[in-house]
């Protein structure tokens, strides 16, 4: 065989006729395509299905000056930062329970214009830090449009935290607020997500918001695999059993 060339093999898999193959475990096909998006998001590295590794995925959005860059310095703080082309990325390890241990990877884009972001900034992000100026209504009001943006790339399960930063202008500088706390919290409320103030550059609030984003994540991923457990006992033990139908199976 010549150096290069490819190699085929085909695998023969019985499975039955009502039931689809979905990472090395039988869904019935009315389930299949919902749990198969669900784990789009949830797949924090290369591995699928229930995994007991429990990182996950962590990206920055708002408009240009609301403080992504040190939001995600304060995330990294002492620990490792590695930077490759636009992006530097971080990993942080959280304590949910005392008993549960989550790591949260960050990454954020370090251009001017975060309008010019692709697709590939989004991929496998399992929850999203929506930054806002909290001395700034423009950055606020804007958080509807980030949403909507980010909703073009990713699975309706991703977490959403909303991050009110530069709290230290307010409280050390006496900057007028650009918006109420009364108004960020019903604008979380309505969308069914939570809202955080923070000083980046202080590392104040810090600490809650990675225990909620931690805590939110491993919810989220436990929430799929017991839906996953319990489509697998749905299928009835006849299907299970079935193999009047082979699929072959082509790999590269």
């Amino acid at each position: 065989m010549r150096p290069g060339a490819g190699v085929s093999v085909c695998v023969c898999m019985c499975v039955p006729v009502n039931c689809v193959v979905f990472l090395g475990m039988i869904h019935t096909t009315d389930s299949a395509d919902r749990l198969l998006s669900c784990h789009t998001n949830l797949n924090s590295s290369h591995e699928k299905g229930m995994s007991e590794r429990n990182e996950f995925n962590v990206i920055l959005l708002g408009d240009p000056g609301v403080g992504k860059s040190t939001v995600f310095d304060a995330c990294a703080e002492n620990v490792q930062v590695i930077k490759k082309d636009k992006y530097v990325y971080c990993k942080r390890d959280i304590d949910v329970d005392g008993e549960t241990k989550v790591t949260l990877k960050f990454c954020d884009a370090r251009i001017d214009r975060y309008a010019t972001l692709s697709k590939d900034y989004y991929k496998n992000a399992n929850c999203c830090f929506l930054c806002f100026d909290v001395t700034k209504k423009d950055s606020f009001d804007d958080l509807r449009l980030w949403s909507q943006e980010m909703a073009k790339f990713t699975g309706e399960d991703i977490v959403i935290i909303f991050v009110g930063n530069k709290l230290d202008l307010i409280e050390e500088e006496d900057k007028s607020r650009g918006i109420t706390v009364k108004e960020m919290r019903a604008f979380a409320e309505d969308l069914g997500r939570q809202v955080f103030e923070v000083s980046a550059k202080a590392k104040k609030g810090m600490d809650p918001l990675l225990r909620c984003a931690a805590k939110q994540c491993f919810d989220v991923k436990r929430a799929v695999d017991e839906e996953i457990r319990t489509s697998m006992r749905s299928v009835p033990e006849d299907a299970q059993n079935e193999a009047s139908i082979c699929h072959p199976c082509v790999l590269m």
